[in-house]
């Protein structure tokens, strides 16, 4: 699932991530996150640490992994500014992405 950038890349993943309880953090199995879609935009999501961020610029929010379970309902999405969307979702490519999971 190559989507504009390797999987290291589009993970970028950390020795250390813990979720927001303080538990170390299991990455979300590929082929899950592969089917993951922003609740309000539908686009596709990036995990950073234990976040899911929207990789939709309009709709800059990301969304909290709770005990190794995605929140994914509007009102737990936190808005991020254009520096940490940048950072954190940088050259993803959501096309891309879509095209590979629609195969």
């Amino acid at each position: 699932m190559d989507a504009g950038g390797s999987d290291a890349q589009n993970r970028e993943r950390r020795e250390g991530d813990v979720d927001q309880e303080g538990e170390a953090l299991p990455a979300i199995d590929e082929a899950l996150l592969a089917d993951l879609r922003c609740p309000r935009s539908h686009v596709p999501l990036v995990q950073r640490g234990a976040w899911l961020y929207t990789t939709d610029p309009a709709y800059a929010r990301k969304y909290p992994i709770r005990n190794g379970i995605p929140v994914l309902l509007i009102e737990a999405g936190v808005e991020v500014n254009d520096e940490e969307f940048a950072r954190t979702v940088g050259g993803f490519n959501a096309a891309a992405a879509d095209e590979t999971t629609d195969e």
